[in-house]
C-alpha cells in the first residue's frame, strides 16, 4: 500500500500537488513505514502493534526498495516554494535515502547478537505495554509472541550467512554475548513475554485460563525452540568460525564498511583519519586543562599522576546502588535551579533514575536512558549499580546532565511534546544529534555556573577524556588494526575506567556497535561550533535560549542539516524577520 501511495506522489497525483503538500505526504509515508514494525513508536502514537520487526534478508531488501522509491519521489519534487522548516524535512529525507543505499550494500556486516547491538531487548519491552483487555487484544498478543519466535530463526539465518561470508563476530565479544543469550533460556512463565496476573485480573477466569495456557504453550514451544537453536548455533558453528582479533578492518571490504559507519554515526562527511586526528587533539587539550586543575589543588606530582590519584579519590565512590541514584538525582535537581538561564521552556514529562537489571550489568559499562511511554510517563536513566568498590563516579555529575537534564530526557521529551512538529520529525533518532546533544548538555553545566569545585571540574574533564578517547580507539581498532591489548592500555592511560569497564568498552567499540561511540564527541563539537558561528554572526542579537529552542524543538536531524537550519535562522534574525 505504501509503495502505491509513493507512486502517486511520484506522479503528482495527490489532491493538493503543491511542493509543500507532496513533501508532507512523503514524510508521513516514511513515518508510517518506520513505525509499521516499531512497537514502541506505535504505542506512543496510540496505534495497535500488529507486527514485530522483520529481521530477515527479505525484510531488508523490501526496506531498501521502499527507500529507492522515496529517493525517486524526492528527486522529482520541486525545492522552490518550501519554507525553512520544510527544507529541513527534505534534507533529512535525502540524507536517509543516501544512507539506505549504503545500508543495503552492507546488510550482512552488523552484529545483531552482541550485548549492545542485540535488538530483542527493545522488542521484548513492548510486550509489557500491550493491551490484553479484549479478545482481539489477546489474539494480537499471541500472534506477536509467535512472531517473536520467528525472529530467532531470522537471527540464526543471518549468523549462518555471516559465516559463509567470513563476517563473524569476534570471539572476545561472543564470550560476553553467549552467556547473555543463555540467560534467556528460561521457562515460559519466567520470560519477559509472560503476562502478569495483575494485568489479567479483570478477565473472566475461563478467558484468563485459556489465554495463559495458549501463551505458555507458545513460549515453551516454538519460541523456546527458536532460542535454543540460535544459542546452540552461536556457541557451536558460529563460535568456531569467529576470529580472535577485533576490528572491522579484517573483514572483506571491512574498511569500506567502517568508512560508511563513520558517516552514518557522525552524520558528517568526514573520514576515519580525520576523526582520529580530532581525538588526539582533544586529548592533548583536555590534559592541559586537567594540569591547570592539578596546580589549583596543589598536587605536587605530574598531571598523569594526578589523574591516577583521581582513580582512587574517596569522594568519587559510594557504597550502595541507592546512593548512586541519589547522587545522579541530586545533580539533576541542582541543574533544575539554573535551567531558565539556558532555556525558555522545558518538557512536562517527569524523570528519574533506577538500577539496571543486574543480569545486564556485566555486559554494560554504564547504562541507558529510556524515554517516557504512554504506560510509564516518566523518563528513566537505568544506571549500572554493580561492583561499586570499582565504580568511580567522577563523571556522575556530567553523566546526570547528559542523561537527564538538560540531556536526553530534556531533548527527547521536548520534541515529542511539540505537537506542531510532524510525526515524522518527532520520531527520528539520529545518533550524532542525540548523543552529541547529551555530550553538549554535560558541558552546559559550565554555562549554568556549576562545576565550580576543582574536583567537580576534574570529573567533567575525565568525562570529556572518555568521549575523546573513543575517537582514537574506535578508529584505531576498526581502521588501523589496533589490538585489544593496545587499545586497553591506551584507555587506561587516558581515562579513569577500571579494568572491567575498559574490557567491555573496548569490545563495544571494536565489535559490538563500531562507529556509534564517535557520535558523542563529534556531535558535541558540531553543536559547539554551530553555536559559536551563530553567536559571532548575531552579535548583540544573540540569545542562547533562542538557539536552544530552535535546536531542540526542530527535532533530531543530521548535523550538516542542523547547521543549514541554524544558518537560515541567523539570516532571518539579522533581517529582522
Amino acid at each position: 500500500m505504501l509503495m502505491l501511495v509513493i507512486a502517486g506522489i511520484l506522479a503528482g497525483a495527490t489532491a493538493d500537488s503543491t511542493p509543500s503538500a507532496r513533501l508532507a505526504a512523503l514524510a508521513d509515508l516514511v513515518w508510517q513505514h518506520q513505525t509499521e514494525r516499531d512497537g514502541a513508536a506505535r504505542l506512543r502514537a496510540g496505534l495497535a502493534v500488529v507486527h514485530l520487526p522483520d529481521m530477515s534478508e527479505a525484510g531488508a531488501r523490501a526496506d531498501a526498495a521502499f527507500w529507492r522509491k522515496v529517493g525517486a519521489a524526492l528527486a522529482r519534487m520541486p525545492v522552490r516554494g518550501l519554507s525553512a522548516d520544510e527544507a529541513v524535512t527534505r534534507d533529512m529525507l535525502a540524507w536517509q535515502v543516501a544512507r539506505a543505499a549504503e545500508e543495503d550494500r552492507f546488510y550482512w556486516y552488523p552484529s545483531m547478537v552482541s550485548p549492545y547491538a542485540a535488538s530483542l531487548g527493545p522488542v521484548a519491552s513492548v510486550f509489557g505495554s500491550l493491551p490484553v483487555a479484549t479478545a482481539l487484544d489477546r489474539a494480537r498478543y499471541l500472534e506477536l509472541a509467535r512472531e517473536y519466535g520467528d525472529i530467532y530463526g531470522a537471527l540464526r539465518a543471518k549468523l549462518a550467512g555471516q559465516v559463509r561470508r567470513h563476517l563473524v563476530l569476534t570471539r572476545p565479544d561472543l564470550d560476553l554475548a553467549i552467556p547473555l543469550w543463555k540467560s534467556r533460556q528460561v521457562a515460559g512463565r519466567s520470560t519477559s513475554l509472560w503476562v502478569s496476573a495483575a494485568r489479567l485480573a479483570a478477565l473472566p477466569e475461563a478467558d484468563r485460563t485459556d489465554f495463559e495456557r495458549t501463551l505458555e504453550s507458545l513460549l515453551d514451544g516454538p519460541v523456546r525452540r527458536g532460542l535454543d537453536s540460535l544459542v546452540a548455533y552461536m556457541a557451536g558453528p558460529y563460535y568456531a568460525a569467529a576470529p580472535a582479533k577485533v576490528g572491522q578492518w579484517q573483514y572483506p571490504f571491512g574498511k569500506d564498511y567502517y568508512r560508511y559507519l563513520v558517516r552514518l554515526h557522525t552524520t558528517l562527511s568526514i573520514s576515519p583519519e580525520e576523526v582520529f586526528r580530532v581525538g588526539e587533539q582533544q586529548l592533548d587539550s583536555l590534559f592541559k586543562e586537567l594540569d591547570r586543575v592539578r596546580q589549583e589543588v596543589g598536587f605536587k606530582g605530574t598531571v598523569q599522576e594526578f589523574k591516577e590519584s583521581l582513580r582512587k579519590e574517596p569522594r568519587y565512590f559510594v557504597a550502595t546502588p541507592e546512593a548512586v541514584g541519589a547522587r545522579l538525582d541530586g545533580y539533576a535537581a541542582t541543574m533544575e535551579t539554573r535551567i531558565d538561564s539556558l532555556f525558555g521552556s522545558r518538557p512536562k514529562a517527569p524523570y528519574g533514575t533506577q538500577r539496571l537489571d543486574p543480569a545486564l550489568e556485566p555486559n554494560m559499562t554504564y547504562g541507558y536512558y529510556d524515554p517516557p511511554t504512554p504506560q510509564r510517563p516518566k523518563g528513566i536513566y537505568f544506571f549500572n549499580g554493580s561492583k561499586l568498590e570499582d565504580r568511580n563516579l567522577a563523571m556522575a555529575e556530567g553523566l546526570s546532565y547528559h542523561e537527564l537534564v538538560p540531556g536526553h530526557h530534556f531533548q527527547i521529551s521536548s520534541v515529542r511534546e511539540n505537537d506542531s512538529l510532524s510525526r515524522y520529525r518527532r520520531e527520528q533518532g539520529f545518533t550524532a544529534y542525540i548523543e552529541g546533544w547529551g555530550d553538549y548538555a554535560s558541558m552546559l553545566g559550565t554555562d549554568a555556573g556549576l562545576y565550580r569545585d576543582p574536583y567537580s571540574r576534574a570529573g567533567r574533564l575525565t568525562m570529556e577524556m572518555m568521549t575523546g578517547t573513543r575517537l582514537v580507539l574506535d578508529v584505531g581498532m576498526n581502521y588501523y588494526g589496533w589490538s585489544l591489548e593496545k587499545a586497553r592500555e591506551y584507555m587506561k592511560v587516558h581515562t579513569l575506567e577500571t579494568e572491567r569497564q575498559i574490557a567491555t568498552e573496548t569490545l563495544r567499540y571494536s565489535a559490538d556497535i563500531p562507529g556509534q561511540a564517535l557520535a558523542y564527541r563529534m556531535g558535541s563539537l558540531a553543536f559547539r561550533r554551530i553555536r559559536e558561528k551563530a553567536k559571532r554572526a548575531l552579535g548583540d542579537k544573540w540569545d542562547v535560549r533562542k538557539f536552544h529552542h530552535l535546536v531542540l524543538l526542530s527535532g533530531a536531524m543530521p548535523l550538516d542539516v542542523l547547521e543549514r537550519r541554524v544558518d537560515r535562522f541567523v539570516a532571518a534574525e539579522l533581517a529582522g524577520h
